[in-house]
């Protein structure tokens, strides 16, 4: 036996009595433990002594960082005994009591100390006897603050575990030695280091020890930033430069600008910086965003830019009062109103901004002052305000009159000038002519009188006496010519001529009407000229006396010129002055006016002939004489616009004159005209073998015309005699009677039209051949004995037109046939909107280019006939409405034929889809405004629309629930046709879309086959549940979550085809067992839902990390853990991923109760009254007081828990009735008492 613990071995004695052996001592308290060693046979003891000590028989974990919770356990110290634990320099770091058996588990926290191997030193209150085993600190980065940033930002980061007064290190990316700080004496430090410049990424800071080269890493985010936009604010056309950094390296860049996307682009440089520069581009005003976004990281940063108004132009940019200025601004809001001012004048004129915020007006710069005026633009919404100005130039706005002699008054008007400004008035070589005084508004008004001056444009100048800014206009001094004599008279006639306002000396001509310099002389020194001239041969009428300077030239670089006129009379001439009627006789006119008609009467016939005049008013005309009685007849001859008559006379004799016309065919009208016959004598008219054809009356002239028609005779020259029955004159002519192609039937066709012609003037018997346009004898004739015949034929393929008919023996006739054109073959002749149609057409022009009309569209295709005026073309049949279509194709001339349009569905889109998706159909060949119905499937009317005037239509509809596969489209109108759709699955819905383990899921779906099965399977699970569709392709169904891993999992319901959606399985924390205890408890937890083989991280209460487990490949983690020291009450118990994040990018957790109830030791549990009693508890609210009871003592004593709701109180034992007492330990906050 040791101690306590009987029969801690047996041993078998030898024969002589003795043994020896060896025993492992158990756990007995500290001190002096009696060995009794007794013979089973013999009963007989014998004691001995063995002295038990402390020992720390382990330390759970051996190493760690600060924070870390230590387990230390150790035997050997007194029953009961309060002991206190040391580690390194801190003292105390925790207490507590041992066993009944001397042992002890007490857990503390790793205080704040240095990197190294530290003591752990256990000792009992009592026996005073010290223990020791080792923990070894390691460094630790407890916090990095803030873990993303741009470059530049501060990063403050907080270690511990690090050598004492330790230089350490610290790396960021792919700089080293970033910072380089020193730990405390308790191997603590804190540090601030700048983002440098790098790339976009995750970027790791390492912070190494230099002496213990234990190295620690954490995480460090490099986001994108716009570091600086130069400048902020500016006009359209500023140059702005953005500068950024932090983007990925050598990364496509693009920049967007307010509403301009990808305004420039550019790569960043290996370390992610850039550097942009673009112009402001046409927006309006205010503030514009500027989006700087990495093409690769797909990561975009702002900043701002104000666009700032500008008037951009103004132009011009000076000049005078009443001059049109046009100023163009940008930067303005959209549409807005924007309030010109012009100097001293408020709102000149008011322009409107278009939705880029510029505009453009005009105004005219009114009476101001000189000088430079600001143009002011005020928005009238966004109150912003641009500024330009306009330089006012002094003008001399109008000299009145503008030209004159000498001693003329000239009035003189001006602005632009200074306000009260004196201004003096010069003309020509006279610096002041006069002295005007400008008024507020710079303008003035003045009067002078022309001095003596030389004929010339004469300067006039207005200069300001203040300002010396001077204006100039002109006055023209004009010459003059004084008298012209005389002024009438005949050709050679001497004229003198005088003038004044010449050129000093100048030489000058002197011209007469078309004759140039008809004398030259020299001007005096006065500027007066004289000269003398004879008139030469000129037409009728006032001519020009011109004389003109050979030295001084006017304002337009023409030698000047003053006028004077002279007046010519008129004579004519005959030849010959006698002759028979039908004599020609020329007249011989002058003076007449040039240009002129002049009337020519003879006897008692006016005007027998109009003669027009020469330049030089000469004529010459030619006039046959007419009937007249014998004797003399007068010729006049009269100017028609001149009005002065010249007379000569003839005298006239007799004879027979015309015949109209001398050929002709059978029916030909004839007209035979006569002279010189008996006055009023009967004349018969023979023709051919016809006598007496005619007879008519001479006039009392002696004249007859009389006439008939051509009977029929054959083809040859017939004499025509006019036999006058008292005189016996017998005068004949002859007339060629020609073949004629009388008539043609019909007149006009197509090819293939029979035409018949009749004809008449041909030879007896004689046989004639037909030629119809290009092909000779088509069909031939053979005439009559009065040369008539008649003939048929078909029209061959021929060009359009007028088509000549010759029929030709021993003389030819013509006439015309006009071939039409004819659209004969349109294939197909029905078909809908898109069908190609070919066309065939004869009767064109060779060559003819033929627009083909189409319906409404009037040129749907073009083509060229051939040399015969045949064409085939092809054309597709655009959007028009239902029915009969007229095709119409034009060349030299058009013909018709039809099409039946027919209605079509054209387009479905898209072609396939699930229900609930929109349709839309576009369809063609309906009537102009038909009311069309859609059916869908087993939907009789899905919809209705109505077609345009084309007839085509655009209508959409959601699908509605209907079965998978093809269904059909049917549209409705005048006609109907037909489309297509496929009705595709889907899971329509999924609820809940997340959840754990266990959850029941409930999923709709259509699309599917009438009653199709349908299999549903779920991430994993090929067949989670099964369904059947209803007739019209839909179901629902259940079923619940089984064990997969966290995240999103794919649901495929399969029936004739497939359609998915999606669950997300989410993290739970399913069980805690048990869910309520003391310190110290054996807890057994399990999860579901997390990443497959995660390590999982398991907090409870105030521990963020009690213990580590790792999940299975389904996402299911069981792990036991103990209950350390922590406070009374519900505590979380937190399972999370160190490897596994959610969709904002945090580890995914979940989380559930233990609940944690108070436990008490006392030692001793016996003893006499006055005995010190140790209680010592755990579990006890957060720095609560707790009052302990002694069996009928209330609270004797009273003690006070620690933050980990622990507590130490002594009392002494006081007298109390009875051997067994309870002591009860209650907290006051928490009233959860426990006893012993």
């Amino acid at each position: 036996t040791l101690g306590k613990t009987v029969d801690i071995i047996r041993v078998v004695a030898s024969s002589g009595g003795s043994f020896t052996t060896s025993f492992t001592v158990d756990s007995q308290r500290y001190g002096t433990q009696t060995i009794t060693v007794v013979g089973i046979n013999s009963g007989y003891p014998v004691n001995s002594s063995f002295y038990i000590t402390p020992e720390v028989v382990s330390v759970t974990p051996t190493k760690g960082t600060v924070g870390t919770f230590v387990t230390v356990s150790g035997t050997g110290y007194g029953v009961g005994e309060v002991l206190r634990i040391d580690f390194s320099k801190t003292v105390s770091i925790v207490t507590g009591a041992a066993s009944d058996e001397g042992t002890f588990t007490l857990v503390f926290t790793v205080d704040t100390q240095g990197y190294a191997t530290k003591t752990i030193t256990v000792e009992g209150i009592n026996t005073l006897h010290l223990a020791t085993n080792s923990f070894f600190i390691l460094p630790e980065i407890v916090q990095i603050t803030p873990i993303t940033g741009t470059v530049g930002t501060l990063v403050t980061i907080n270690c511990t575990g690090y050598g004492t007064g330790e230089v350490v290190r610290l790396d960021f990316g792919k700089t080293t030695s970033i910072a380089t700080p020193l730990a405390s004496s308790d191997g603590t430090f804190t540090v601030v280091f700048t983002v440098d410049t790098q790339a976009y990424a995750t970027r790791t800071v390492r912070v190494e020890g230099v002496d213990t080269k234990d190295a620690r890493d954490v995480k460090f985010y490099i986001i994108p930033e716009i570091v600086a936009v130069v400048p902020d604010n500016g006009t359209v056309g500023t140059f702005v430069t953005v500068t950024g950094s932090g983007y990925g390296a050598s990364e496509g860049m693009m920049v967007d600008f307010g509403l301009t996307t990808d305004i420039i682009s550019g790569v960043t440089s290996n370390d992610g910086t850039f550097s942009l520069t673009f112009t402001v581009d046409t927006q309006r005003y205010g503030t514009k965003t500027i989006v700087a976004e990495g093409i690769q990281t797909q990561y975009a940063t702002m900043e701002t830019f104000c666009i700032t108004p500008q008037i951009i132009s103004v132009k011009p940019s000076l000049g005078t009062v009443g001059t049109v200025v046009t100023i163009t601004g940008s930067g303005y809001e959209g549409l807005e109103n924007v309030r010109v001012d012009f100097g001293k004048i408020a709102s000149k004129v008011i322009g409107i901004t278009n939705i880029n915020g510029t505009f453009t007006a005009m105004f005219m710069v009114d009476t101001q002052a000189y000088g430079t005026r600001t143009i002011t633009g005020t928005g009238l919404d966004s109150t912003a305000v641009a500024e330009n100005s306009f330089y006012i130039t002094p003008e001399v706005i109008n000299v009145t009159p503008a030209s004159g002699t000498v001693g003329s008054f000239v009035t003189v008007k001006c602005s632009g000038y200074g306000a009260g400004e004196v201004v003096r008035i010069g003309l020509g070589n006279t610096q002041t002519i006069a002295i005007g005084a400008a008024s507020s508004d710079g303008t003035f008004t003045v009067v002078w009188t022309v001095d003596a001056q030389r004929y010339a444009t004469r300067t006039v100048v207005a200069e300001g006496v203040t300002a010396r800014h001077p204006a100039s206009n002109s006055f023209y001094v004009l010459p003059e010519v004084v008298s012209v004599t005389p002024n009438a008279g005949t050709v050679g006639t001497i004229v003198t001529i005088s003038g004044t306002g010449y050129g000093s000396n100048d030489s000058f001509k002197v011209n007469f009407g078309k004759a140039v310099a008809i004398t030259t002389g020299v001007a005096s020194n006065d500027g007066t000229i004289t000269a003398v001239f004879t008139i030469n041969i000129q037409a009728y009428g006032t001519t020009s006396v011109v004389a003109t300077s050979l030295s001084t030239k006017d304002k337009e670089g023409n030698y000047i010129t003053q006028y004077n006129g002279f007046k010519i009379t008129t004579t004519i001439y005959i030849s010959p002055s006698e002759g028979t009627v039908g004599i020609p006789v020329t007249v011989n006119g002058y003076g007449y006016g040039a240009d002129e008609d002049v009337q020519i009467d003879f006897g008692t016939t006016i005007s027998i002939v109009i003669a027009h005049t020469s330049m030089d008013g000469t004529f010459t005309t030619v006039f046959v004489s007419n009937p007249q009685k014998a004797g003399n007849s007068i010729v006049t001859a009269t100017g028609l616009i001149s009005q002065h008559p010249y007379q000569r006379s003839f005298d006239v004799t007799a004879k027979i004159s015309q015949i109209t016309p001398v050929h002709g065919t059978v029916g030909t009208r004839v007209t035979v005209v006569g002279d010189g016959f008996g006055s009023e004598e009967t004349v018969r008219i023979d023709f051919g073998g016809t006598m007496t054809i005619a007879q008519t009356s001479v006039s009392l002239a002696g004249t007859f015309s009389i006439g008939w028609t051509v009977d029929t005779q054959k083809y040859g020259t017939t004499t025509i005699t006019a036999y006058g029955l008292l005189s016996n004159a017998r005068p004949t002519k002859v007339f060629k009677i020609e073949p004629e192609i009388i008539s043609v039937t019909p007149t006009m066709g197509t090819v293939g039209k029979l035409i018949t012609i009749v004809c008449s003037g041909y030879g007896d018997s004689e046989v004639v051949q037909i030629d119809f346009g290009n092909i000779q004898s088509i069909v031939s004739g053979i005439a009559s004995n009065e040369g008539t015949f008649t003939a048929s034929f078909t029209v061959d393929t021929q060009v359009f037109g007028t088509t000549t008919i010759m029929a030709v023996g021993m003389g030819e006739a013509i006439n015309v046939f006009r071939i039409i054109p004819e659209v004969y073959s349109v294939v197909p002749t029905t078909g809908t909107v898109g069908a190609v149609i070919t066309i065939q057409g004869t009767g064109y022009a060779a060559e003819d280019v033929i627009i083909v009309a189409f319906g409404t569209n009037a040129s749907i295709q073009q083509a060229v006939a051939g040399d015969k005026g045949w064409f085939s073309t092809s054309f597709t049949v655009d959007i028009q409405s239902y029915g009969t279509t007229t095709i119409t194709a034009s060349g030299a001339n058009s013909a018709t034929n039809i099409f039946f349009i027919l209605p079509q569905v054209v387009s479905v889109s898209p072609t396939t889809g699930t229900v609930g998706m929109a349709i839309t159909i576009n369809g063609t060949g309906y009537a102009a405004g038909d009311n069309i119905r859609v059916a869908f499937g087993t939907k009789v009317s899905m919809v209705t629309t109505v077609a345009s005037q084309h007839g085509s239509f655009t209508t959409s509809w959601t699908v509605d629930v209907q079965r998978f596969g093809t269904t059909t489209i049917i549209a409705s109108g005048v006609g109907s046709a037909t489309n297509i759709f496929c009705i595709l699955p889907q899971v329509v819905s999924v609820t809940p879309t997340t959840g754990t383990v266990g959850t029941v899921v409930t999923i709709l779906g259509n699309g599917y086959a009438a009653t199709d099965s349908i299999t549903v399977l779920f991430g994993s699970n090929p067949g989670i549940q099964m369904a059947t569709a209803s007739i019209h392709g839909s179901f629902t169904t259940r079923f619940t979550v089984n064990t997969q891993a966290y995240g999103t999992t794919t649901i495929t319901a399969s029936g004739v085809s497939m359609a998915t959606n999606i669950f997300r399985i989410l993290p739970e924390l399913v069980s805690v067992v048990p869910n309520t205890g003391t310190v110290g408890s054996l807890v057994t937890i399990s999860c579901t839902g997390y990443g497959p083989s995660n390590t999982i991280r398991l907090s409870f209460g105030t521990t963020n990390t009690l213990t580590t487990a790792k999940a299975s490949s389904y996402g299911t983690m069981t792990t036991v853990w103990t209950v350390n020291t922590q406070s009374y009450g519900t505590t979380s118990v937190v399972a999370t991923s160190l490897n596994t994040k959610d969709q904002a990018g945090n580890y995914i957790t979940s989380l559930n109760m233990f609940k944690i109830t108070t436990v008490i030791y006392i030692t001793p549990t016996e003893g006499t009254v006055g005995t010190n009693v140790t209680v010592t508890g755990n579990g006890y609210g957060v720095s609560e007081t707790v009052g302990i009871d002694f069996g009928t003592t209330m609270s004797i004593v009273i003690a006070q828990s620690t933050a980990s709701g622990t507590f130490i109180a002594v009392f002494t034992t006081d007298p109390q009735s009875g051997m067994t007492i309870i002591v009860k330990a209650t907290g006051v906050t928490s009233q959860n008492p426990y006893i012993r």
